[in-house]
């Protein structure tokens, strides 16, 4: 697992923002009114580790996605993008 770290830069870039919403075009928006609330943690699902092997070219790649996207993690921006599948 890798963390990358972005800078605030980043997300002022045109390209960058309209790369994140290319990525996210299909999630669903918060509805911010009087009646919003914060969701609640789901105790029924704990994250678990799991292994996988990948060519390292792949693994560049599955990571620089990430980092352009602005995820902290690549494990984090792979749960994102299978969650929006």
């Amino acid at each position: 697992m890798s963390f990358n770290t972005v800078s605030v830069d980043t997300f002022q870039k045109n390209d960058n923002k309209e790369q994140m919403k290319k990525a996210f075009d299909n999630t669903p928006s918060i509805d911010l009114s009087n009646n919003f609330e914060l969701p609640k943690a789901n105790h029924k699902d704990k994250k678990q580790t799991f292994s996988f092997t990948m060519l390292p070219n792949s693994k560049k790649k599955l990571d620089k996605l990430a980092k352009d996207q602005g995820f902290k993690s690549t494990s984090l921006f792979l749960e994102e993008l299978i969650n929006s599948l």
